[in-house]
């Protein structure tokens, strides 16, 4: 027999209410039942619960209860594949959505099941009520596009010929940063000079990207480039050189962490194409790509496994990302704007203005040297060029100049007259100018008539055992070159890696070396990856919560309080079920029973010493959450660790996970304490509390 889905649902959900803990159960039963006469059957019960949900006059009161605040969380629940309170917690980065959680379970709009493939407690909206749930509920909701915006463009799109530019700019002047970090007053004017004063601060955010790179590095004469590792970064699509700037100049990541941020930014950017949204809803947009799925028919995979990682810690993690957004805002790559009808700090991306270049005549020279980089060309190609250029003047036509300085800087990073003609020639519109190249003639003549040398030298004067280090398998691919018969200039890096590869060679007639150079290793850095997502932040949310539901809600509920107050109840009784109305838990008047009230004493405030005590020895017992407020309007979310009841020194241990951090606090400087269902942990029935 097949059994149709939504039945299926229905006993599933069923056989959560039947599994919850017997406080629990009880309570739920208490609310909607009344008082339950023993013997009776579970199953029995749990079906006379359901038949208060199929009634469409309670389905009705249930619906207009719904606040704005109660669809967020269930259109999270609905879209957040294998959604946990810890993955709603991470999502909304709010203490505030466990008390709302557990407030909607006990209206019998969301229900947890403990999941079939781990230990984890799922969470998930009651089939009965999800189809009209559903009309509410989805990303539509989370996400509000802004439709009316007015944009700031007062920040372009950072370009090749901008990064081409710095790098210029840097090889020549390494030293210009103070100790702190900042520009040296004549470097500052400079690079007004050259960039504008304006975008002097993206000068400094690229250049602090390049640094965490590791393609400028550190020497003693300040910070040199390394050419090698920047034409091997820029081999890739310049969106994903940007992604890497971005995350690059927020934090110094390790490699791995480095490819998950930037690969998280991308498919952000890419799913925020033609959108404009709050930066607290981009973060929750990148939340739902690290978990791999916005709907049912989300595509999962390397990613989203490999994203899991990035929201471990959602503090931590929201907090990276927050500077990564900025960075993405100062590199031009997210754009601001104002939303006109809610006033709203919105943003957007501007990834499709991207010009990835090609491989075009974009150069003309004059005979003194100055050289005019039309936009067009690919940053690879840029970087092979400004290694013999000085930049004049940045603009739409960038200004750059051969000179005699420029010209020896190429030289003496391994580049000839050839190499450099052979640049010149692929991407000018013109033969380069005879002035100029007997000036490149001239400057390498120059060049070539002193070598300087600067590592480990090896001298050896018997023939035979150069014919040894010559052809030793361990030293001969670590000889740079050779400068004269037996004078070898190798390339180790320090005392300690030349000695360890002269024992390794096993000629005992070398003695100890003395040299110093980089190495150059090849910054590896893959081509970063979309997401095939089939997710659209504007899906759902048919209906919202309008005047006229709320106007019912509100005149049921007045009636239920008039109904309350012509009942003969004692103080606590009458306390517990007008605690009920306000949570919107009744749903009928005959919901309004005075034996149903269990006395309960759920929070405690600053005098009330014992109260507080009680509270927090039930949390402690129940495995509950406290909700503290202190002094100053401060609150702390935690579950209990320890409790000394000691009257004069009373405290109570709490793990923050907000913090990662315990912390003990003192009773008597506890303002108001509450005690709050623990929706991240399930206890069966045999042991208490969920």
């Amino acid at each position: 027999m097949v059994v149709d889905e939504k039945v299926k649902n229905i006993m599933e959900w069923q056989e959560a209410l039947a599994s919850y803990s017997d406080d629990y159960f009880f309570e739920i039963v208490r609310i909607y039942l009344g008082a339950v006469r023993t013997p009776f059957n579970k199953q029995n019960v749990v079906k006379l619960i359901s038949n208060v949900l199929r009634k469409d006059e309670n389905k009705k009161i249930l619906l207009s209860y719904l606040t704005e605040d109660d669809v967020k969380i269930i259109s999270a629940v609905k879209i957040i594949p294998g959604c946990t309170a810890k993955k709603l917690y991470q999502f909304f980065n709010s203490e505030s959505v466990y008390e709302k959680l557990a407030n909607l379970e006990d209206r019998l709009i969301i229900y947890h099941v403990k999941s079939q493939q781990d230990d984890s407690i799922l969470l998930k909206i009651n089939p009965m009520l999800r189809d009209e749930i559903n009309m509410y509920a989805g990303p539509g909701v989370l996400f509000k596009n802004a439709v009316h915006v007015q944009k700031d463009e007062s920040v372009s799109l950072v370009s090749q010929e901008f990064i081409a530019a710095l790098l210029s700019y840097v090889a020549d002047h390494g030293d210009c940063l103070k100790n702190d970090g900042s520009l040296k007053k004549k470097n500052y004017a400079e690079l007004n000079e050259i960039f504008g004063e304006d975008r002097i601060p993206l000068f400094m955010s690229v250049l602090e990207a390049l640094k965490n790179l590791s393609i400028l590095y550190e020497s003693d004469r300040g910070y040199e480039v390394d050419w090698d590792r920047m034409e091997a970064f820029s081999d890739r699509s310049f969106f994903d050189v940007l992604c890497y700037l971005c995350v690059s100049a927020s934090v110094k990541f390790s490699r791995s962490n480095l490819i998950m941020y930037a690969e998280l930014l991308k498919n952000i950017l890419v799913k925020l194409s033609g959108s404009y949204y709050t930066s607290d809803e981009i973060l929750q947009l990148g939340f739902l790509l690290k978990e791999g799925s916005g709907a049912d028919n989300f595509t999962a995979g390397r990613f989203s496994s490999m994203m899991s990682r990035v929201f471990e810690t959602s503090e931590s993690s929201f907090q990276v990302m927050e500077l990564i957004l900025e960075k993405a805002l100062a590199l031009g790559l997210i754009v601001r704007g104002k939303d006109l009808e809610t006033d709203r700090e919105v943003f957007s991306t501007a990834h499709q203005n991207i010009r990835e270049g090609t491989e075009c005549k974009v150069l003309n020279l004059t005979p003194a040297g100055g050289v005019n980089i039309m936009p067009g060309l690919n940053l690879k190609n840029l970087v092979r060029l400004v290694k013999f250029m000085q930049p004049v003047h940045f603009d739409t036509v960038c200004s750059f100049e051969i000179n005699r300085h420029s010209a020896l800087r190429a030289f003496n990073s391994g580049s000839g007259v050839t190499n450099i003609c052979e640049l010149i020639n692929a991407f000018s519109l013109y033969d380069i100018p005879q002035n100029l190249l007997l000036n490149l003639n001239e400057w390498h003549d120059s060049f070539s008539s002193t070598e300087s040398y600067f590592g480990f030298i090896l001298k050896v004067n018997d023939p035979q055992q150069r014919i040894q280090v010559e052809k030793n398998p361990v030293l001969e691919n670590h000889i740079l070159k050779i400068l004269a018969p037996g004078v070898y200039l190798f390339d180790f890096e320090d005392r300690s890696t030349a000695q360890a590869f002269i024992e390794k060679s096993g000629l005992e007639f070398i003695g100890e070396l003395k040299t110093s150079a980089r190495d150059n290793v090849q910054l590896v850095l893959q081509k970063l990856r979309e997401n095939n997502i089939s997710f659209s932040c504007e899906e759902g949310s048919e209906k919202n919560p309008d005047e006229e539901s709320i106007s019912y809600a509100e005149d049921f509920r007045r009636n239920l309080l008039s109904k309350l107050d012509s009942m003969e109840l004692t103080d606590e009784q009458r306390d517990g079920l007008e605690d009920r109305i306000q949570r919107n838990l009744i749903l009928t008047e005959e919901q309004l029973r005075a034996e149903s009230v269990r006395l309960e004493i759920k929070e405690a405030s600053a005098m009330d010493h014992t109260g507080k005590i009680h509270v927090i020895e039930s949390a402690m017992a129940n495995n509950d959450l406290l909700l503290i407020s202190l002094r100053g309007n401060e609150k702390l979310l935690g579950q209990i660790k320890s409790f000394n009841k000691k009257y004069d020194e009373a405290s109570v241990r709490i793990y923050i996970e907000k913090l990662n951090v315990e912390q003990e606090i003192f009773i008597k400087n506890i303002m108001h304490v509450k005690r709050l269902r623990n929706p991240s942990v399930f206890v069966s029935q045999a042991s208490g509390r969920w």
